[in-house]
């Protein structure tokens, strides 16, 4: 039986310091959920703004409304077009990079390929020109009968 009285002990203990936890807590927990409803509600409105800014649910927007619309929507191509225009600009920059290094290859190899095709000629020539030094009885001249050679 002690034991019993133990355990019934240490749970009224243990009851009595999660009440004080839950009331040290409760502050805490109505600002989260007071959080919450703010940011669900800010959510709500981009949501709405969003739609807007699609062109649906405009059937509610005054004109004013509707000028502030048009003016956002105008500025927003005006940034995305600078940026497509940056793009492009670096891209260019990039490519025409690419073609001065290409072109210094190709110099490279041309000037590699006409010193390799001199050197080819050059052995070509050295070649046919000790080809053509072969004798031949060849006699350019009257020609004389057989029998009287002097």
């Amino acid at each position: 039986m002690p034991n019993i009285k133990k355990t019934i002990q240490k749970y009224h203990e243990h009851a009595k310091a999660n009440e004080s936890c839950n009331t040290e807590t409760e502050p805490h927990n109505q600002q989260l959920k007071h959080d919450t409803i703010t940011i669900q509600n800010k959510i709500d409105q981009i949501e709405v703004s969003q739609r807007k800014l699609l062109g649906q649910s405009l059937g509610s927007c005054s004109v004013d409304e509707l000028m502030k619309l048009d003016s956002k929507v105008e500025h927003s191509l005006t940034i995305v077009r600078e940026r497509k225009t940056q793009l492009f600009k670096d891209q260019l920059a990039k490519l025409k990079e690419k073609e001065r290094l290409l072109l210094e290859e190709n110099a490279r190899l041309c000037q590699r390929n006409i010193s390799l095709c001199e050197k080819t000629y050059t052995f070509t020539r050295r070649q046919s020109i000790q080809n053509s030094e072969v004798g031949t009885e060849l006699f350019i001249g009257p020609r004389l009968p057989q029998n009287s050679q002097e």
